[in-house]
């Protein structure tokens, strides 16, 4: 079972506990092959269209045609972007994991970086502190 939760703070791992919960899905379930691959199918879906909708604002760029069309583009990168950021919370709530803890663990991980960039990645560096992400799968 999940701990407690301040419902009030709408992160995505709560939204996607409400969106379970409204349509019954998984929530704490066991790890099924049906499960894993509804979440794989669901993740690579919504990558994709995400991509394809930064595809499209890089035409925009790159062709420098900013008309009317363009707020929508920009618009609809940023709903995909969303979804791929709803997608992943609900494979934790399928399997009963502790998101958000994760999501702040990978974040202070993510700080020790040592900011250099490398291909537009920021490198890990010397100072580069790995998260520990076992305590917060509960089940």
């Amino acid at each position: 079972m999940f701990p407690p939760y301040n419902l009030d703070r709408k992160t995505p791992f709560i939204l996607a506990c409400g969106f379970h919960r409204k349509y019954n899905l998984p929530i704490n379930g066991s790890l099924t092959l049906a499960e894993i691959d509804t979440c794989i199918r669901l993740l690579q879906e919504e990558t994709q269209e995400a991509v394809q909708a930064l595809q499209a604002l890089r035409y925009i760029v790159e062709t420098d045609t900013w008309g009317p069309d363009a707020v929508q583009v920009k618009a609809n990168v940023l709903k995909e972007l969303c979804d791929v950021g709803y997608v992943a919370p609900r494979a934790a709530v399928s399997f009963g994991w502790d998101y958000d803890g994760a999501m702040t663990a990978v974040h202070k991980s993510n700080m020790t970086k040592d900011g250099s960039l490398d291909g537009g990645k920021i490198t890990k560096g010397p100072s580069y502190c790995p998260a520990d992400i076992k305590k917060f799968i509960i089940c």
